[in-house]
């Protein structure tokens, strides 16, 4: 069987090894992002929860082609 290998940190020379499908989440912060993320390595998702302050460069950089409009500050959304 074939295995995701996940890697998280805020920055990519402290990157370290992540349990998939654990339902825990991975606290980031960063200038454009502070949040958690986990990973579901059988549904190949990657859910992402928190605020983002250069959001659009930071979304693009983890799901190329993601739609989102976060301009709308009663209800912002991301696909």
């Amino acid at each position: 069987m074939v295995r995701l290998r996940v890697l998280a940190s805020p920055l990519p020379n402290e990157m370290t090894p992540k349990h998939a499908n654990t339902g825990q989440f991975v606290d980031i912060k960063t200038m454009q992002f502070e949040g958690k993320i986990a990973i579901e390595e059988k549904t190949w998702m990657i859910q992402v929860r928190g605020g983002v302050t250069r959001c659009a460069k930071f979304i693009k950089s983890i799901d190329p082609p993601s739609e989102y409009d976060l301009i709308d500050i009663d209800k912002p959304w991301m696909l």
